[in-house]
C-alpha cells in the first residue's frame, strides 16, 4: 500500500480524492450557490486534466493530442460557465 501512495497514480488518486472533498465541502460552507457551481465546474476541470495526463498517459510524446484536450477542456469550461452565467444573469 505504501508504494502505491508513493507512485505517481497514488499521488493522482489522493489528489483526485481531495479535490473531489473540497467541492463538496465548498458546496456546504459557502452560500452563494452561482460561486459553487463556478468553482465546482473549474474543479471537476481540474480533475479531468489528472485524469488525461496521468492516466491516459498524454503526459509525455503525445504533444498533439494533449493540446487538443486541453483546448477542448477549457472550452468546455467556457462553454458551461459563459451558459451557465448568461441564465443566472437574466
Amino acid at each position: 500500500m505504501r508504494t502505491f501512495i508513493k507512485s505517481e497514480a497514488g499521488i493522482t488518486w489522493v489528489a483526485l480524492l481531495l479535490i473531489t472533498c473540497l467541492s463538496v465541502l465548498l458546496a456546504r460552507v459557502i452560500p452563494a450557490m452561482a460561486l459553487v457551481t463556478t468553482l465546482t465546474v473549474i474543479l471537476g476541470y481540474i480533475k479531468a486534466r489528472l485524469i488525461f495526463i496521468n492516466f491516459m498517459e498524454l503526459k509525455a510524446n503525445v504533444k498533439p493530442y494533449r493540446i487538443i484536450l486541453e483546448i477542448w477542456g477549457a472550452l468546455a469550461v467556457v462553454i458551461v460557465l459563459g451558459s451557465y452565467w448568461i441564465s443566472v444573469l437574466q
